[in-house]
């Protein structure tokens, strides 16, 4: 047993001594910046983590905590963007309304999406899915609200360029 806790602790102190440690560390803690390459050669910079970069026009909803996840510089080609997971606290078609209503208020073009479904989890079980869709010149929102599944819903957004989201598969209107 004396053996086995000291190799453990000879691979915990080369472990943290490691980049990847500390880029999976600020993922999880932080903000890690990292460089990716798409497959057009173009590289985009991004930063993930729960302190990644968060921009301020983007409105919190009512009844919804964002944590963020991550968010992608402007690269040619590539709109700057970004990711946020949604805690829900209280009924999903409250929350979608309420956030349609703060957007137009705000001067968004607004649209709201509904759509039952099934989720990919064994065993399967129904989920509605009910989004808000937004624009403002060259900025979008898509708010996506799982009813049934609440750990999933979240926040994406890009800024930089025209863009009309169509959600397939959904119909319009309040969940």
């Amino acid at each position: 047993m004396r053996h086995f806790l000291i190799l453990l602790a000879l691979f915990g102190v080369v472990a943290v001594n490691t980049p990847y440690f500390w880029i999976v560390w600020d993922m999880s803690f932080g903000a890690a910046r990292v460089g990716i390459v798409h497959d057009d050669g173009v590289m985009q910079w991004s930063e993930s983590g729960p302190k990644a970069h968060w921009l301020e026009w983007i409105p919190d909803p009512e009844g919804a905590e964002l944590t963020t996840q991550s968010y992608y510089e402007a690269a040619p080609g590539y709109p700057e963007s970004g990711l946020a997971m949604v805690a829900l606290n209280g009924p999903v078609a409250a929350i979608q309304a309420g956030f349609a209503k703060q957007l137009m208020a705000a001067g968004w073009d607004v649209t709201l999406w509904n759509q039952s479904t099934v989720n990919s989890d064994l065993p399967p079980r129904d989920i509605r899915l009910c989004s808000v869709t937004a624009s403002q010149g060259k900025k979008s929102l898509v708010f996506t609200l799982i009813e049934g599944d609440e750990r999933s819903s979240k926040l994406t957004w890009q800024r930089g360029a025209e863009t009309q989201v169509e959600l397939i598969g959904s119909t319009r209107g309040r969940c």
